[in-house]
Order: C-alpha cells, then structure tokens, then sequence
C-alpha cells in the first residue's frame, strides 16, 4: 500500500457524497470494499478483537505520520450503553487505542452517547441525520486546539457531524480531522 497525505474532503466526488462536514479534515483507509468490510464487520458483529490489529496495522503502514503531526488528542465515538454491553466492548475505542499506542497520541473521552440510536445500516440520510439529532454530548473540558475523531466506517457523515457538534459546543474553534478505517460510498460516488 502506499502512503497518502490526502485530505478526502478535497475531493469533489467524495465530498458531495458527505453531508455538509463540520471538520477540517477526513483521513481514510479504504473504501468499505474487501477485505476491509469483512475485518469491520468481524470486528464489530463477530467477537474479532484482532480484526483491529490488523486494520490498524494497514492504516499506520499507509498513512502519512505528517497527517497526523498537529493532532494533540483521539477520540473514539462512543457507543450507547445498550450496544455496548450487547458488545462487550466498543470497536472505535480498539481503533483509538491501537493507534495512539503507535503514533504516541493520548486517547481521551469526552464524548458521551446520551441516548439510544436506531442502528443507522439501514436508514437513508436524512433519516441517519435525525436519528443521531443531539445523540452526544462533551462531558469534559477541552484543553485542546486539534483532536481527531476515530470511527470504524463513515457512509454519510451524519454520526461524526453530531459528535463534532457536540465538541464544537463546548471549544467553537476546535480543529477537528476525522479518522476512519473505511468510507461507504453510494454508487454515483464511486464513479
């Protein structure tokens, strides 16, 4: 794989596919093809713990280090309580931790999932977009001017642009760059 210091966010295709971002800046493993959508969906639906180690492993071999240079922090999103003890664990705080852990960048938690969502798979985006309305909220202080937001996938954007909300509620002029493991893409963004 080769390394990219891309920002996904300039590109037309893939920006139009998002709903308005409210962040600076979108770092991408790969599309949410295979092999990466099986390691994802093992990791999230099938007790794989080590499916992260792998994808982590692939991002950090394919990432450029300088994009991540100015991030003072990670933070997962997190999960609701109700998914997270079906689950036992939650994926995107794996993917935090892993890659703190290589690029020596703490991990914090700020964010709290104040209310249950409908899993979002299934709905269009309008839907997703009022279905995570006010689902998070910054329950700590943010000594910070740039954190990134890890998740697993990103398909519209409607989760991380909430959780940005909610930081940007609590710091207005937080820098925020989104790292994800995949981007789903709709058929029109794909060409």
């Amino acid at each position: 794989m080769h390394s990219t210091r891309v920002n996904l966010l300039n590109n037309p295709k893939i920006n139009k596919h998002l709903l308005t971002p409210n962040y600076a800046n979108l770092i991408v493993l790969s599309e949410y093809k295979w092999p990466v959508d099986k390691l994802i969906l093992d990791l999230k639906f099938a007790q794989k713990v080590y499916c992260a180690h792998i994808i982590t492993d692939w991002f950090i071999k394919r990432v450029h280090p300088l994009c991540l240079e100015s991030i003072e922090a990670l933070v997962p999103i997190p999960l609701s309580h109700l998914r997270y003890m079906r689950r036992q664990y939650n994926q995107a705080q794996i993917l935090a931790d892993l890659l703190g852990q290589h690029f020596s960048i703490p991990v914090i938690n700020p964010l709290a999932r104040v209310r249950h969502t409908q899993a979002q798979a299934k709905l269009n985006p309008e839907q997703r977009q009022s279905n995570l309305k006010d689902a998070f909220a910054c329950v700590d202080e943010l000594p910070y001017q740039h954190l990134a937001l890890i998740d697993d996938v990103i398909t519209t954007g409607a989760t991380i642009n909430q959780a940005c909300s909610a930081l940007q509620a609590k710091q207005a002029d937080l820098q925020i760059t989104v790292i994800t493991m995949a981007i789903s893409l709709t058929s029109d963004a794909k060409t």
